[in-house]
């Protein structure tokens, strides 16, 4: 059994997203005073790396590929390594994945799965 203490959070709560949601709109109600976010400045370092991905465009089309997880610990490895052989991190991954693919060939029935895959495009 619920004590009192619990009740006065549950019925408040409720109120707060009464207050918030209502039952014939889709959308949630937009908060009191909450106004549409504005772009980010652009800081001395995003200007930075906005103007490598420019003049990287020049040369061919990039996008951005994937994203994954690692330790801290790795990051800053690589984030060090990178800045001290003047590059950048996505460019030692890049690299990094070539070499890989270089180094580690595929199996004849992959290279046939690989070769197909490229011959659709």
């Amino acid at each position: 059994m619920a004590s009192k203490k619990q009740l006065e959070i549950q019925d408040n709560v409720s109120g707060m997203m009464d207050k918030f949601f209502s039952v014939n709109d889709q959308k949630p109600q937009e908060a009191p005073g909450a106004s549409k976010q504005s772009k980010p400045k652009k800081t001395p370092a995003r200007q930075r790396k906005a103007a490598a991905i420019q003049s990287n465009k020049s040369d061919k089309v990039l996008r951005k590929v994937f994203s994954f997880w690692a330790d801290v610990d790795s990051q800053e490895e690589w984030r060090v390594y990178a800045k001290a052989k003047g590059m950048t991190v996505s460019d030692l991954g890049t690299k990094a994945l070539q070499e890989y693919m270089t180094r580690h060939k595929l199996t004849g029935n992959q290279q046939q799965i690989y070769d197909l895959y490229l011959d659709k495009k």
